[in-house]
């Protein structure tokens, strides 16, 4: 969310960060967007999942990363069942720092490596 200071008026942007079949690691804007007020978890909720709908990517996402807005822990509460296409997420799992997850990553490939 980013506020104009001049207007008053709410942005968002959405971007999705993907691997292509040559395994290049590719970036787009999906949509940048005015967010009428209030900005409250319901709204937000909505203006996400609407262009999350609109490119048919609900239930294809891995991982959600979103800024430090206040509001976000209850955004997700209301996006998690439909963003989770049926499958079980955990409440820990908006938690998970990026070098905790590269580290267990590693992890996982050298016990594969040491045939443990």
């Amino acid at each position: 969310m980013w506020t104009d200071s001049n207007q008053k008026r709410g942005y968002m942007v959405v971007t999705v960060h993907y691997i292509y079949d040559s395994w290049n690691l590719c970036n787009k804007i999906l949509r940048f967007m005015y967010v009428p007020a209030p900005h409250n978890a319901k709204t937000l909720s909505k203006e996400l999942m609407g262009c999350l709908v609109t490119w048919s990517i609900e239930c294809k996402l891995s991982t959600l990363t979103l800024d430090n807005c206040s509001v976000n822990f209850s955004m997700i509460d209301k996006m998690k069942e439909k963003l989770s296409g049926g499958r079980h997420v955990t409440p820990h799992r908006n938690r998970l720092h990026p070098d905790t997850l590269q580290a267990l990553i590693c992890t996982q490939d050298g016990s594969k490596l040491c045939g443990f």
